[in-house]
């Protein structure tokens, strides 16, 4: 097993694609984008966009709160924002298996990650089991995503 929990829970890593609206203001320091969702988080949460470098993945940044905050769930809804490619928390080592949870009105949708492939350096394969849950006994099955089991799952 590979299961590492040591997240930062103040720094972000986040990559933007060449075509990202808001690239010009990261690169110049500003947090400012053209999203309001993402303008009004990175206010709230009084996030600096710092450590800007051009690297074979594009063009990088590190997030930062001066507070804690839950980096595991602010880069998931990060990565949905046009223009992000990538948005991780700082890893103090490695990467690994993950339960996350969305609440949808009064459906709570939980996908249970699991990463294996070289996690030391941050998993090459992810497969996700998602479930959504309505209710104590009302639990649903709704199918896997990304990458298939490894073989030797559960063995």
């Amino acid at each position: 097993a590979h299961e590492f929990h040591s997240i930062d829970l103040k720094k972000i890593q986040v990559v933007l694609n060449n075509d990202c609206s808001f690239l010009e203001n990261w690169i110049n320091g500003l947090s400012t984008t053209n999203n309001l969702y993402l303008n009004k988080i990175m206010t709230q949460y009084q996030i600096q966009v710092t450590n800007y470098q051009k690297n074979i993945l594009g063009h990088s940044f590190l997030l930062v709160s001066p507070d804690f905050i839950n980096t595991q769930q602010f880069s998931i809804g990060l990565s949905g924002i046009e223009g992000i490619k990538i948005a991780e928390p700082i890893s103090a080592t490695g990467d690994g298996h993950h339960i996350n949870f969305v609440r949808v009105d009064k459906v709570l949708n939980i996908s249970f990650r699991i990463g294996y492939g070289d996690c030391y350096s941050g998993c090459i394969n992810r497969c996700s089991i998602n479930f959504e849950m309505a209710g104590e006994k009302d639990i649903k099955y709704t199918g896997m995503s990304g990458d298939p089991l490894p073989e030797n799952w559960g063995n």
